[in-house]
């Protein structure tokens, strides 16, 4: 995205709106990585989001605070949101917000400690942005407020009826704003490129429990009414609430897990290495910034496979599977805490600066606690995956640097920006040395934290801080193929592991007829060496031997859903009529994650046959899918096949 340009004297106006600001007292708190946490406010006017209506280059909202009643019978918040703004652009008259599926009853401005209702328009409705609300404002106000309640059309919040829950007895609901859902369920300035701090009352039935991205409190009964408080400052789709019939085990003083209270005991003995992750990132790049590290446990509906939500990671039931094989999940939503929370992609087109960041240090916090061997082994799964998906994605999606004009940003969540985006942070890594790239990555979170940088803020101190610092060990235009080319570059990294050989050895044996299901040896396979050993075999198998395979392992019936689903995904490749007959529309029934739904569907829709499964398959469960994960496969499969649903 082009940054705005400014005319001297526009520019000088800024800034000395600016200067008045950054001396009216925000919050500060105090912080090892930063001593002192900077004004709300950028230094610099920033451009525009264009996935938001935000007039964010004149005013900018810095705190949220919300009043919501969470009315499960009508499956509604309603209440109203209190927006403090203040005024980058001096003397401006209008704040213009992002709203989509919400009913607007009033909007009011704060005169001193009386509020006065204030003209308002709700702005034609886009598809993908929703409206834009403008409200017109006097030059010196600080404060408004929306009176508004949520509708059946807020796709940022998932209701569950106690029968989709774990423990079948009441109802959960939770919110989930990344991308660009946070203006369904409040209106607000919708973009990660400013930052805010936040506060929240939240009154919900008296024997459910309330748990927000904020301070808790995990030993104090609240019977119906909550509090937060957020004080750091946090870009706003990082702003989560939950309401559930939760419990509470404490993994360590400053870190512990919420979750159904059948699930509590299993999360915590899955999560329990927590503490130690923790640890392990702080050696490498300085003191956690967030006070606590808690992690709710989602019911099975949820569809990602974590959300990093400061403080408060919400993660998928379907990584417990009672041997820790997909903890890593846990340390990459643990080391958004500093690439991403901390320091933040300002527009949907940079999140490969969030994401590629992230998976790179999540794979390093894995090598401090389990060892180098499976991490090794986790890089070389990545960097297939990566690669397998880049084969089917089209060359201007395969860039970290997107070009989202024009486009959903859910566009931009493919493997490109967490893989390519790692790989690339791994090659500077080999090219300069661990140390040096230590050093690097050490002052990189600490100059950019608690500030939100582009593709092209990046570029530019990769340059000052590391190319340039050593000369002749990468140019400048192998940095801009990484970045602005389609492709992996010939010379980068490629993770290697032997830990695979005996697996491809059983496989190979296996097939040939030389062994039985039987003879496999897998007592210490993990889910890693599972993927590895089911996505390369044969899809001609006979019948039989998938029969044996199956009832070996138990494949099909697998309470490793993870394992589940690339059998049946393989299934569906082999055409192995078994596991799809008895299994596939229970798999799809239980767990609505995104990233075990969409892949399923896109096997189904290759055949005729497979089509008019995927209408049968979608027809049955669609109905507990989340409104994210609906969307995509109504949109990214059926409706990019030309397939109608009925």
């Amino acid at each position: 995205m082009t940054r705005l340009s400014f005319c001297p004297a526009k520019r000088m106006s800024y800034f000395i709106g600016l200067s008045v600001l950054l001396g009216m007292g925000f919050a500060e708190v105090s912080h090892a990585n930063t001593e002192v946490l900077p004004p709300l406010l950028a230094a610099e006017p920033i451009a525009r989001d264009m996935h938001s209506y935000a007039n964010i280059d004149e005013v900018q909202m810095t705190h949220v605070y919300l009043n919501l009643n969470v009315n499960f019978d009508r499956k509604v918040l309603d209440g109203y949101v209190d927006l403090s703004i203040a005024h980058v652009r001096p003397n401006s008259t209008r704040l213009v917000l992002d709203s989509k599926g919400l009913n607007i009853k009033s909007v009011q401005v704060f005169e001193g400690d009386q509020l006065k209702d204030a003209p308002y328009v709700l702005g034609k409705k886009d598809k993908i942005l929703g409206s834009p609300l403008t409200i017109q404002i006097a030059a010196d106000t600080r404060k408004v407020r929306i009176t508004y309640e949520t509708t059946e059309d807020s796709d940022g919040l998932s209701w569950a009826n106690p029968e989709q829950t774990f423990d079948k007895k009441k109802p959960l609901m939770y919110s989930l704003s990344q991308s660009i859902y946070g203006r369904t369920w409040f209106p607000q300035q919708d973009t990660p490129a400013i930052r805010v701090t936040y506060a929240a009352d939240i009154t919900t039935p008296p024997d459910l429990v309330a748990k927000m991205s904020a301070v808790n409190a995990p030993d104090v009964e609240h019977k119906g009414t909550y509090h937060f408080d957020m004080p750091q400052p946090m870009v706003p789709y990082l702003i989560a609430l939950s309401v559930g019939d939760y419990g509470f085990s404490a993994i360590s003083p400053r870190s512990g897990v919420y979750a159904e209270k059948s699930m509590v005991d299993k999360a915590a003995h899955e999560f329990a290495d927590t503490e130690k992750m923790i640890q392990a990132v702080e050696s490498m790049y300085g003191k956690y910034a967030w006070d606590r590290y808690d992690i709710l446990v989602m019911p099975p509906s949820f569809p990602f496979g974590g959300m990093e939500h400061a403080r408060l990671t919400f993660a998928t039931p379907t990584i417990i599977t009672g041997n820790r094989d997909l903890v890593s999940l846990v340390s990459h939503e643990l080391a958004h805490s500093w690439s991403g929370n901390l320091v933040t992609n300002r527009y949907w087109r940079d999140l490969w600066l969030n994401e590629g960041f992230t998976t790179y240090v999540e794979k390093r916090i894995i090598e401090k606690t389990y060892g180098a061997e499976r991490a090794d082994l986790e890089r070389a799964v990545l960097f297939k995956e990566t690669m397998d998906e880049m084969k089917d994605l089209e060359p201007a999606a395969q860039k970290l640097a997107i070009n989202l004009k024009g486009k959903h940003p859910d566009d931009v969540f493919t493997e490109v920006p967490y893989g390519k985006g790692s790989l690339f942070l791994t090659t500077l890594e080999h090219v300069y040395g661990r140390p040096a790239f230590d050093e690097f990555t050490n002052q990189y979170f600490k100059d950019f934290a608690w500030k939100t940088i582009t593709t092209e803020d990046f570029e530019n101190y990769l340059y000052t801080h590391l190319i340039d610092k050593f000369p002749g060990k990468m140019s400048h235009a192998k940095v801009k193929e990484w970045i602005y080319q389609a492709g992996y570059p010939k010379d980068g990294f490629v993770p290697s592991t032997t830990a695979f050989a005996a697996v491809d050895a059983a496989r190979k044996s296996f097939v040939k007829g030389d062994i039985a299901a039987a003879q496999i040896d897998t007592k210490d396979w993990t889910i890693n060496h599972w993927q590895h050993f089911i996505q390369d075999l044969p899809t001609h198998m006979a019948v039989r031997k998938l029969d044996d395979l199956d009832a070996q392992f138990k494949l099909s019936q697998s309470s490793n859903l993870i394992l589940e689903y690339y059998w049946l995904r393989y299934a569906l490749q082999a055409k192995y009529q078994p596991a799809i007959t008895q299994r596939l529309q229970h798999f799809l029934s239980e767990q609505g994650r995104l990233k075990l739904t969409k892949p399923l569907y896109q096997e189904m829709v290759k055949t005729p046959s497979g089509i008019k499964l995927a209408r049968q398959m979608y027809a049955a469960t669609h109905a507990s899918l989340h409104p994210i994960v609906d969307w995509e496969i109504k949109s990214n499969v059926f409706e990019k096949n030309k397939i109608r649903l009925n």
